[in-house]
């Protein structure tokens, strides 16, 4: 009787250490899946152009100004899980694993990210000076796809894009709806449209949400806030600032109007 008082003793304690084992797991499931997508770090601040909403197993990117006189916004659901048939047409599986961008602001965009290589394709490459993206044109591992409103639909459906970042000056563009058809999303870009210079940085987090590198893209740009303030206390000290700044940046040279 002694020796069966001793076994239940056991058994009960056994069974206790496995009850305290399993909600450690579950604890730690919990607090894992609430990391998930729920971080409020990675908030857009100053960009007006999108906003990024973090949900617990997904991510809506909604794009507010893809180009001037846009009266509607352009909602993305971004899926780290393999989509299913039968998901939203918006529904997309990041990381996107292939690339093809369509405005010159978008490279330095994933350069920074370190994620240049998934670039696999681009109208008008001659206008690209990047010395990483210029490489990879020599190589061959970058095509060109035609000029910026003219874009080659059949090349772009070669090149089997996960996704095509799209520079638009309005939404009529019909190779975006030939390229729809086509099982490719349009994603669209509005970063040209921001009116501060953090505002256009922040689009980073553009960048970090469909690579499924958002703490990076974060960081990043704190950085660059960080920097940008620091240098603008420094130009407010200024005893005497121009009145007028004119001329387009073209292969890193300012080009003024002549006379």
């Amino acid at each position: 009787m002694k020796n069966l008082g001793q076994f239940l003793i056991i058994l009960l304690l056994l069974a206790l250490l496995l009850a305290s084992t399993d909600a450690c797991k579950k604890a730690h499931t919990e607090v894992v899946e609430k990391k998930s997508y729920t971080s409020t770090n990675y908030k857009v601040k100053y960009a007006k152009g999108f906003d990024i909403q973090h949900h617990k197993y997904y991510i809506k990117l909604i794009i507010k100004s893809p180009y001037p006189g846009s009266e509607t916004d352009h909602e993305y659901i971004l899926n780290t899980a393999p989509l299913k048939s039968g998901d939203q047409s918006n529904s997309i599986s990041v990381p996107l694993k292939r690339i093809i961008a369509t405005s010159t602001t978008h490279i330095p965009m994933l350069e920074a990210l370190g994620e240049e290589e998934r670039l696999v394709g681009f109208p008008n490459t001659d206008f690209i000076t990047s010395e990483k993206t210029r490489k990879m044109i020599e190589k061959g591992k970058l095509t060109d796809i035609g000029k910026d409103m003219s874009l080659n639909a059949e090349m772009v459906i070669s090149l089997k894009p996960d996704a095509l970042i799209a520079f638009a000056l309005d939404g009529s563009d019909k190779v975006f709806s030939t390229l729809r058809k086509n099982g490719i999303p349009i994603v669209f870009n509005g970063d040209w449209l921001e009116e501060t210079p953090l505002g256009r940085a922040e689009w980073i987090k553009f960048f970090g949400a469909l690579l499924n590198l958002n703490h990076e893209a974060d960081s990043i740009f704190k950085t660059i806030e960080r920097e940008y303030l620091e240098a603008r206390k420094i130009a407010e000290k200024a005893s005497e600032s121009p009145s007028i700044m004119s001329g387009v940046l073209f292969k890193d040279q300012w080009n003024l109007p002549a006379g």
